[in-house]
């Protein structure tokens, strides 16, 4: 008998309190209608099934990132992600305000919008997650989950009829339309553009996260210094192609390229091929360089020779920085 495990006895203290303004995550699913979870004090996103958001990429690490909120700002910070996370198409690696409008991508793939909407504060407990089939994302079930389109739902999908998911002693109770019944571990439960799976959490071990792979995991670059000016072509196997134009990109691509070569003549485990530190590749491109110049002014061609990238149809990171270093990632080198 489940007489008054419901939502307003669970979280009574919700109702009556005073409307406020609150950010969202909001995503596409496969169909293109929105999906979207509120951020409360604290909200962790990763692969791991601990996370208030689970991310089935395989690009994306265990524990990945975190949001929480401060007074009326949003924040967000990597937490030592493999393939890292991206406001507005730039790596982050500290904590960074986020506003309303930003995008947010973790990896190469998976990306996320911020807004704000009116709702009611929410709360942060059991051991179920419900599986969202149609874009892979999984909702830990915490007292009650609420899913539909009404502004109060703790996972927002455009159009779904509102359906609560409730955590009950032995197991989880659906309620929908006006009825609830028992819902067994593996059920899908289906609605028009919903379909929702109710799964066990178990603890898992971390598991390794997956390097990206660039197209079918090639990416060629041909570079060279010979003649007037640097020249440098990036490809990939699905025939996308940048001419790299600017002699101080050119460079930079052939310096990069250059240590790749190197680190495989030396043998070089394939996670550590490539690197060089910013202010060796700063020093290879224009020569001696203030130490308070270095990180300005690679920073302002890595951004350059990223959004040259993307608009080629080639993923900008491509060009990899981490902890002072930068790299690219390139299946074969031709040096001329």
């Amino acid at each position: 008998m489940v007489v008054g495990v419901t939502r307003d006895r669970v979280r009574a203290f919700v109702y009556g309190a005073p409307m406020a303004v609150r950010y969202e995550l909001v995503w596409k699913g496969e169909d293109g209608t929105d999906r979207s979870v509120p951020v409360g004090d604290l909200l962790t996103l990763g692969r791991g099934t601990r996370n208030d958001v689970v991310l089935s990429e395989e690009e994306v690490s265990w524990e990945h990132a975190r949001f929480w909120v401060e007074g009326e700002q949003l924040y967000l910070t990597d937490v030592g992600s493999t393939n890292g996370t991206f406001v507005d198409e730039r790596r982050i690696r500290d904590r960074v305000e986020v506003k309303a409008g930003a995008r947010v991508r973790f990896g190469t793939r998976f990306e996320m919008g911020v807004r704000t909407v009116e709702g009611p504060a929410r709360v942060k407990e059991s051991t179920w997650i419900v599986e969202d089939l149609k874009s892979g994302v999984r909702r830990p079930l915490k007292l009650t989950l609420v899913v539909g389109d009404s502004s109060d739902a703790d996972f927002r999908i455009a159009g779904a009829a509102r359906m609560e998911f409730v955590a009950i002693e032995d197991g989880v109770m659906l309620v929908s339309g006006g009825t609830r019944r028992a819902l067994r571990v593996g059920e899908v439960v289906e609605a028009p553009g919903v379909q929702l799976r109710l799964l066990e959490q178990r603890r898992q071990p971390p598991q390794r996260t997956a390097r990206p792979r660039w197209g079918e995991g090639h990416y060629h670059v041909d570079a060279s210094l010979d003649g007037r000016s640097p020249m440098a072509t990036i490809t990939d196997d699905e025939g996308n192609a940048l001419v790299v134009e600017g002699e101080t990109r050119a460079t930079l691509v052939y310096v990069l390229a250059e240590a790749v070569v190197a680190s495989r003549q030396a043998g070089t485990a394939p996670d550590e091929e490539g690197w060089l530190d910013d202010l060796d590749a700063v020093t290879k491109v224009w020569g001696r360089t203030a130490p308070s110049e270095v990180s300005n002014r690679l920073s302002v061609v890595v951004y350059r020779l990223r959004a040259g990238l993307k608009s080629s149809g080639l993923s900008p990171d491509f060009v990899e920085r981490s902890r002072g270093r930068v790299r690219i990632r390139a299946a074969r080198v031709s040096l001329g």
